[in-house]
């Protein structure tokens, strides 16, 4: 495997891990790099397959994460009322998802060199691992050479171990408006990041609708009932044409997508309804749906022009599933919130924020 080619997908895998924690797993990510780079020596096509079941569990916690945080009562606002909340969504990665089950018999050059045929070996959610696999060695022209080289398996983030629990953070931030109808708008938005060959945006927004006012007998209910449909949009990419690493080639680009959505029933009641103070209980059932990509397109030279690729990676996950939530909510001096719930879901996620609020 070139070195070039080599040290663009360790970018890759870079952004990867940067726009799907949103920043939380910074600290991580060299470590995460380095276990990528065995693979890199197995080939494109092995690496791919192993990359898609090691990194699965990131993709699927933030596509569960991107659908919490976007409320924290089921009271909408009067018209032009407003509220700012930031969220942290915490999705816990479960026990089936910290690791995967390696057949040899799905690799062309990546084998256990125990022998075994298959293996349980970690997920980037997962522990450390000591388990070694064999490389079988190619010559120029693809063909085996007879030998092999071992190498520790990529071992997991052990965030366990590290902080207690294996979880997949996803900060989030929006604004909410109140619109005529008993109807919030929420947004979701920031600013195209473009640092050096780096750019990444996020976008999505979501609806709040009382439905409680079209069902006969509700109105003066003492609690609230709402619809909620919210979208969100993460984009990123790493133009690889203009840096160093450039071999001569124009087409050379590293994305990633995510695409989040969510349809929920609300309901909250305020329990104590003070000038100062205000307290909410809030619960919600629903459905979420996400999908995610990963490409890195363009054509790599290896080993001196010796060897070709072309759009070398190209991964794609999808997860859908209900869900039910409940929660509580303390809104302090008339405008500032203080919320946590907990979300039952494929991937269970704890929420927790702080928003400022005018009705």
């Amino acid at each position: 495997m070139g070195l070039e080619l080599r040290i663009k997908l360790r970018i890759l895998l870079k952004l990867l891990l940067f726009a799907a924690t949103l920043l939380f797993l910074v600290n991580n990510q060299a470590k995460a790099q380095d276990e990528f780079d065995v693979l890199l020596e197995g080939g494109t096509a092995d690496a791919e397959k192993y990359l898609g079941k090691y990194i699965e569990p990131i993709f699927k916690g933030v596509g569960f994460g991107l659908a919490n945080g976007w409320y924290n009562t089921a009271k909408t606002h009067k018209v032009m009322g407003i509220d700012l909340t930031i969220t942290a969504n915490l999705a816990m990665v479960p026990d089936k998802d910290q690791t995967f089950k390696f057949v040899s018999s799905d690799f062309e050059r990546l084998q256990l060199e125990s022998g075994s045929p298959s293996a349980d070996l970690p997920t980037v959610a997962g522990p450390k691992t000591t388990e070694n696999i064999e490389i079988v060695v190619i010559d120029d022209n693809d063909i085996p050479t007879g030998t092999t080289i071992s190498r520790q398996a990529p071992s997991g983030l052990d965030l366990k171990e590290e902080v207690g629990h294996n979880f997949v953070p996803v900060p989030m931030a929006h604004l909410g408006i109140g619109l005529p109808k008993d109807t919030d708008l929420k947004i979701r938005w920031a600013p195209t990041v473009d640092v050096d060959d780096f750019e990444g945006k996020i976008f999505g927004f979501g609806i709040l609708h009382n439905v409680k006012q079209w069902i006969p007998g509700l109105k003066e209910s003492p609690f609230h009932l709402s619809g909620f449909v919210g979208y969100t949009k993460i984009e990123a990419s790493y133009d690889l044409t203009s840096s160093d690493l450039n071999n001569g080639t124009n087409d050379q680009v590293s994305n990633y997508k995510v695409k989040s959505l969510t349809i929920q029933g609300i309901i909250s009641k305020d329990l104590i309804a003070k000038k100062l103070f205000e307290f909410t209980v809030y619960g919600s059932l629903g459905y979420n749906s996400a999908s995610s990509e990963l490409q890195l397109l363009g054509t790599y030279e290896l080993d001196q022009s010796v060897n070709t690729l072309n759009d070398p990676v190209d991964l794609s996950f999808s997860n859908s599933g209900v869900r039910g939530s409940a929660g509580l909510r303390m809104k302090l001096l008339a405008f500032l919130t203080l919320h946590a719930d907990y979300t039952l879901q494929e991937y269970n996620t704890l929420t927790a924020g702080v928003g400022i609020n005018v009705r």
